[in-house]
């Protein structure tokens, strides 16, 4: 009788096993802030997309308020712990801080079901070319910009978010 190796069983599964470990590791970036210089006048990179709505808009469309942008993803476990915080907050801010969300490596279908799941409250779009992620130089996600009505990027934050410290970046672009 002829023997079967049990190294494919075993492989493959670990195999998966490591890749999905990999890519949670790569979406999970550890919370880094980074907050700009004292007077900066970096200026968020301007871009033009079309929301999950079918709206077309471009980031200045959003001048004269102050705009927290999020990069995420439906596939990213940070994406999905961090977008209740940030429906929550939207709300608390209604009509003094705009929000705007940038999905990355996604579908549309699976944005919009993401959204309607999260009840999100805010607007966001697909960045189908990975021209939006590459001006603003994303090396994981979530990644939330905090920019100033003026158009000037004052933060950024790299991971899922945490209540206290959103609302202190975003009192800290309503005293700017």
């Amino acid at each position: 009788m002829k023997s079967i190796s049990k190294l494919p069983i075993i492989a493959v599964p670990l195999f998966i096993l490591a890749i999905a470990a990999g890519i949670y590791l790569l979406a999970t970036p550890s919370g880094d802030s980074t907050p700009a210089a004292g007077g900066s006048t970096i200026e968020a990179p301007d871009f033009t997309f079309t929301l999950l709505n079918g709206k077309k808009v471009s980031l200045s469309d959003y001048r004269g308020k102050p705009l927290v942008l999020n990069f995420w993803a439906t596939w990213c476990p940070p994406c999905r712990e961090e977008t209740p915080v940030l429906v929550k907050v939207s709300d608390k801010y209604d009509g003094d801080v705009q929000f705007l969300g940038v999905v990355q490596n996604d579908t549309k279908e699976s944005a919009k079901k993401f959204a309607q799941e999260y009840k999100m409250n805010y607007p966001s779009g697909l960045d189908s070319t990975g021209d939006i992620s590459n001006a603003y130089k994303i090396a994981g996600i979530p990644t939330s910009f905090f920019i100033n009505g003026d158009g000037t990027v004052q933060a950024s934050y790299i991971g899922a978010i945490e209540e206290s410290t959103l609302v202190e970046y975003i009192e800290a672009l309503l005293e700017s």
